[in-house]
């Protein structure tokens, strides 16, 4: 297989082909993969790849690769790990190649043409991968949310490694679910109860959906309480920046939805969805921790993604990777993603073996699968999606 490349670090110089092998509206289409690079998120680069075969165009990809910061971390309770960590990232300047987009998890970002043979596919993908690294340099790579017919392949590269427990939160809505009182009536008395006192707590506040305009004219706003939210996790690999949120809307129109929580004119919470194939796919909250309690912020926000879901005749509701315990409670299963990664620096591997430990130990010991409907609630998930590939 001869191929060859062609990459550029801005969509503005990409050349018209590009969108002519792709269909309309499609994730990768210049006018929409913009979003990122536009909205200026800090300490990343861009690499739009084209992938030719006997000067055929094959395949498009989509590349971040991102300046590892001790910002993307928080180690604040162990001060010899915050104080490793600061000198080795400071030392070795690392970075990170992701083959797809850290902020989004609604799609894939890499298209073949509809002539490519699927057995080629995997092969034609880890070499452009390949060539993405020579070009870049990183110190690691992370191979994001393949589907499973490419993660078999990935899986048989010895290079490769599978991340551990990359699970992904979704609940599947029942066609006779009309609205939430049709959720909260198959909910288990525990369940409910919790449900109730959630609501009784939340519905204290106004919540409304908020315009293009308003997303802009609270942007600042928005980004503070996204910060409240990411700067307490253990590992937040890239941050958004405050113009993340009003770009998206821009570039994603009535597909990317926003929701806010006031309490009189205070914004205290904020939810972000994409709807897409039918599934209400929940993006990025934000919330006052000074105030969760006192409302229930955080279980609201689950559950007005559970009630808007339902609203929206959605067959999915996908909650994503954070705070598995809540969104078991809220009735949540777990989905096993296709996630690899591989580290090129044996002192970069060795940190990244110590964080991953207390990431898994953090994931691990705090949540189990939880039952709370009364009748047996049946999945109807395609069981392909939750294959685990042994390694």
């Amino acid at each position: 297989m001869s191929l060859r490349f062609e990459h550029y670090t801005h969509y503005q110089d990409l050349p018209e082909m590009w969108n002519q092998l792709l269909p309309a509206n499609h994730a990768l289409h210049s006018s929409l993969i913009a979003h990122t690079q536009e909205a200026n998120c800090e300490n990343l680069n861009y690499y739009y790849v084209l992938t030719l075969e006997n000067n055929q165009l094959v395949m498009l990809s989509y590349f971040q690769c991102l300046n590892i910061k001790t910002s993307h971390f928080n180690c604040k309770d162990n001060a010899f790990q915050q104080l490793t960590l600061q000198t080795i990232i400071h030392t070795v300047k690392p970075s990170l190649l992701v083959a797809g987009n850290l902020f989004r998890h609604d799609t894939s970002f890499f298209y073949f043409g509809e002539h490519v043979p699927y057995e080629n596919r995997a092969e034609i993908y880890l070499k452009t991968i390949d060539y993405v690294v020579a070009a870049c340099k990183p110190t690691g790579v992370f191979v994001k949310d393949l589907p499973i017919t490419l993660a078999k392949f990935v899986t048989e590269a010895s290079t490769y490694t599978r991340m551990e427990n990359d699970i992904s939160m979704y609940l599947n809505l029942p066609a006779h679910w009309s609205n939430i009182n049709d959720y909260e009536k198959e909910l288990k008395r525990k369940y409910a109860q919790r449900y109730k006192k959630v609501r009784k707590q939340s519905d204290k506040l106004t919540v409304r959906e908020l315009t293009k305009a308003e997303i802009e004219a609270n942007k600042e706003v928005i980004y503070a309480l996204y910060r409240q939210v990411s700067d307490k996790q253990l590992v937040s690999m890239g941050k958004l920046s405050v113009d993340f949120f009003a770009t998206l809307k821009d570039k994603l129109g009535d597909s990317y939805r926003v929701f806010a929580w006031y309490d009189q004119s205070e914004m205290l919470a904020f939810s972000s969805v994409i709807l897409h194939d039918d599934i209400y796919d929940m993006n990025y909250i934000g919330f006052d921790y000074d105030r969760n309690q006192e409302y229930s912020l955080y279980f609201a926000i689950l559950l007005h993604c559970v009630e808007q879901s339902i609203a929206r005749s959605c067959t999915k509701l996908i909650l994503g990777r954070t705070a598995l315990e809540a969104k078991a409670i809220v009735g949540c299963k777990a989905e096993y993603m296709n996630g690899f990664y591989k580290m090129r620096n044996p002192l970069i591997n060795k940190v990244f073996q110590i964080i991953s430990k207390r990431f898994q130990h953090q994931l691990g010991e705090s949540w189990k699968e939880r039952h709370p409907f009364k009748t047996t609630y049946k999945q109807t998930v395609d069981p392909l999606e939750l294959v685990y590939i042994e390694q």
